[in-house]
């Protein structure tokens, strides 16, 4: 393998650099994101804790098959909104199932949990949404 050099960096190390910044200006947008959309939550964090709670929550993304910036910032953004953990220990075991399906769509699967939280929103527990 060849490694061109431009100005006595290797294209690799641009590229790293570039995927460094380029995750550093997704990280940055998301912190802003979270401390205008739950201020009453966000303020309880540092930015490297609100960046940390994305990292990991980017990453538990992925593992469902949301791996693209936009999916996971909105799985990130359901996951404030809900305030909830999708497992299988309580009553949103559904989003966990949802999330799981591998015959779904990254953009089903979030369509979907969208429709729960505005079923949760408007009936909540009632109808055993929680």
């Amino acid at each position: 393998m060849f490694k061109k050099v431009h100005g006595g960096m290797s294209l690799e190390n641009i590229d790293s650099r570039l995927n460094k910044l380029q995750e550093h200006k997704f990280f940055h947008h998301a912190i802003e994101y979270l401390r205008s959309e739950f201020p009453e939550k966000a303020k309880f964090h540092s930015d490297v804790e609100l960046s940390d709670i994305v990292k990991s929550n980017c990453s538990r993304a992925c593992s469902y098959g949301l791996d693209s910036e936009y999916s996971a910032m909105a799985f990130v953004d359901l996951l404030w909104r809900f305030d909830v953990d999708f497992n299988a220990a309580n009553k949103n075991r559904w989003a966990l199932e949802v999330l799981e399906d591998k015959n779904l769509t990254p953009e089903l699967k979030l369509s979907t949990l969208r429709n729960g939280y505005a079923v949760y929103k408007v009936v909540g527990s009632e109808y055993g949404v929680e």
